[in-house]
């Protein structure tokens, strides 16, 4: 540097700092700061002198006249007024303590104050410590002391709070005021005087809400897991224990897990540990109130620095709606990517690469869960077609029943047994009423029926059809039987035959287009039903036979069809026809004619399925938007769809 050449004191301007300010105004966003210093207070004195702060409070008291932050940690006189008042001071949370750097939460020396300076008509800064107190005034044109290192008694300094006479100390925890009183404890104050928005911490329409807002925001969150926090309003306990809110996590699908790499774009992490990425479902959907926790979370040392809403993140409004995302990486810390208000991290190339990671982990998720969701619905829909097929073969079990199928019976540990007629020595008769064995003089010898091992007996059973994959194995009850979709759609094992099992092929990718709730699909139900029965049948009377008649198997064929389906369109209700678009015109013609309906009112008048009625309004539903209002009604919300007046005469 030449000579002569000197360096100017570092000047901000007071305008500056007050509109810089104004992002922390709301007491949801400066409460959180409030509770943030506190906890940094108490990290403070555990770190350095081994204190337990795990049972002592942190207290937010609110009424008319201000808010009231208070921790029982306070600082010496000379470390609050070197570090408090300085705005963007990254030593202010640790009071320059360099070893505390990594573990306190604040950061940057800003948010308490700015939240003092734009809420409050003028803010006290109070610290009680080894009998000492320190006090600061914080104002629009400056901050002032008060107080600095004053020799004060416990009841004196706790009087110019008057915190001592509140009823919370009184009713709930004497104990604080008297460790206080027995230079057990100190303490620590931040005191809001004259609030601009008093309806918010006093009104008990809004205060509620005001909590739960705190107990979503990023700042407070890593306090209200590790600290106790009571919300008092006037001096008394209004909401003990304030925690931080979660979500309902969909146990079925649980937490994905994914270390960060060492290295990241050149950048090194997992200096001091693993920072592991946890990907989390909620059960419900994340919008509206609980939108806030639909984040990647991103922390050091269990406190918060950074969050990316992951629908923003990942520009993707669905599946990203269920999921919450948290890592702890203390490295961002020292590579100075903590922004001020710890929304996102500072934008550079570490913060980048690091978030870049972090989205490509978040995508494999959102991927895992479409194509669980698709094989849910597949499952959902082959699960509608077994219920259809026991529907079926329930109407015609008398087709079904044949002589020469053996039967099976489980114990409760899968071991297949039968059931058998075993003699007893009780007084009774036998299965036919007749006495089976004398017996003293008493009409005894009955008969119980015990299990006994399975022995191969045919016996008069039902021929079964099942879906693979989704039925369970009659022949090993505990699991299904899986195919390969190069197997065909009816499928029978040897070890089926004798039993009369059938398996229909899940696998098969036609199959899955045929929906069980389209009309058209009904009649290839019906075909698979046919071709089991009369495959069977074939079986036995070749068997039985020992020729072939073409003859008589084409009128067993057509007999079958006429049986199936007379006996089954009739007691099941289904219409078996093949003309899609005469009910497309009657469900339209029908609705044309009505100023409201329901789904259930219309399906009972039209004799159609509610499934089509509800697939035709949702193929329409931009017709239906337009025409129609929708109420719901009743404890199971159906739906009332009433035609909107402007359109009830053009329709």
């Amino acid at each position: 540097m030449k000579k002569g050449v000197r360096k100017l004191k570092q000047r901000v301007h007071r305008t500056y700092l007050i509109r810089e300010a104004q992002n922390f105004k709301e007491h949801k966003k400066g409460i959180p700061e409030w509770l943030k210093n506190s906890d940094d207070s108490y990290i403070r004195h555990e770190e350095e002198y081994g204190i337990d702060f795990s049972n002592i409070p942190i207290i937010v008291n609110l009424n008319k006249t201000g808010v009231f932050c208070i921790d029982f940690g306070g600082s010496p006189g000379k470390d609050i007024i070197e570090h408090v008042p300085y705005y963007g001071s990254p030593d202010a949370a640790s009071h320059g303590r360099n070893k505390l750097k990594d573990n306190v939460s604040g950061g940057h020396g800003n948010g308490g104050k700015y939240y003092a300076l734009s809420q409050f008509e003028q803010c006290y800064v109070i610290s009680y410590y080894n009998g000492k107190f320190t006090s600061l005034i914080l104002k629009k044109d400056g901050e002032y002391v008060e107080y600095e290192d004053e020799e004060m008694i416990p009841s004196i300094a706790m009087g110019k709070i008057k915190f001592d006479r509140w009823k919370y100390f009184e009713n709930e925890r004497p104990d604080l005021i008297y460790k206080i009183r027995n230079r057990e404890l100190n303490f620590f104050c931040w005191c809001g005087n004259i609030p601009k928005d008093k309806k918010t911490i006093t009104t008990k329409k809004y205060l509620p809400k005001l909590i739960r807002s705190i107990s979503y925001n990023l700042q407070s969150r890593s306090v209200l897991r590790s600290r106790i926090v009571d919300i008092l309003l006037n001096g008394q306990l209004y909401w003990p224990a304030l925690k931080p809110q979660q979500i309902v996590v969909d146990e079925s699908f649980g937490t994905k897990e994914f270390v960060l790499p060492k290295k990241v774009g050149g950048y090194y992490f997992n200096k001091n540990g693993k920072s592991v990425l946890r990907i989390t479902m909620s059960k419900d959907v994340l919008t509206g109130d609980s939108a806030p926790l639909n984040i990647l979370e991103i922390d050091a040392n269990n406190r918060n620095i950074a969050y990316y809403y992951i629908p923003n993140l990942m520009l993707d409004k669905g599946n990203s709606r269920f999921i919450v995302a948290n890592i702890d990486t203390p490295e961002l810390k020292g590579y100075n990517c903590v922004s001020n208000d710890r929304v996102n991290l500072i934008k550079n190339d570490i913060s980048d690469q690091f978030i870049n990671w972090c989205k490509a982990r978040i995508q494999e998720v959102l991927d895992e869960i479409v194509a669980r969701e698709k094989s849910e619905e597949e499952e959902n829909e082959l699960r509608e077609i077994s219920n259809f097929f026991e529907d079926i073969l329930n109407e015609v079990k008398d087709l079904l029943e044949e002589e020469d199928i053996l039967k099976n019976m489980y114990d409760k540990n899968g071991e297949k047994l039968n059931s058998i007629l075993t003699p007893t020595e009780k007084p009774g008769f036998g299965g036919e009423g007749e006495v089976k064995k004398s017996g003293d003089g008493l009409r005894g010898g009955g008969l119980e029926i015990k299990d006994s091992p399975s022995s191969e007996k045919k016996s008069k059973s039902v021929i079964k059809i099942l879906i693979s994959g989704i039925d369970k194995d009659p022949l090993n009850p505990n699991n299904s039987f899986f195919m390969i979709e190069r197997q065909p759609i009816l499928y029978q094992r040897p070890v089926d035959v004798k039993y009369g099992i059938w398996w229909i092929n899940s696998r098969k990718k036609y199959l899955k287009k045929i929906k069980i709730r389209d009309p058209g699909a009904i009649p290839f139900y019906f075909f698979l039903v046919k071709e089991v029965i009369f495959s069977h049948k074939l079986r036995k009377r070749y068997k039985d036979q020992e020729r072939y008649d073409p003859d008589g198997l084409e009128e067993l064929n057509f007999d079958l069809i006429d049986a199936l389906f007379n006996k089954v369109a009739d007691r099941l209700g289904i219409e078996l026809s093949f003309d899609i678009r005469s009910k497309v015109e009657k469900i339209r013609c029908s609705i044309k004619s009505k100023d409201n309906f329901t789904v259930p009112e219309l399906s009972k008048e039209l004799g159609i399925p509610q499934t089509e009625i509800n697939s035709f309004i949702y193929s329409n539903r931009s017709y239906f938007e337009r025409e129609f209002q929708v109420k719901k009604i009743g404890k199971h919300k159906m739906k009332i769809y009433d035609r909107k007046k402007k359109h009830k005469n053009a329709a």
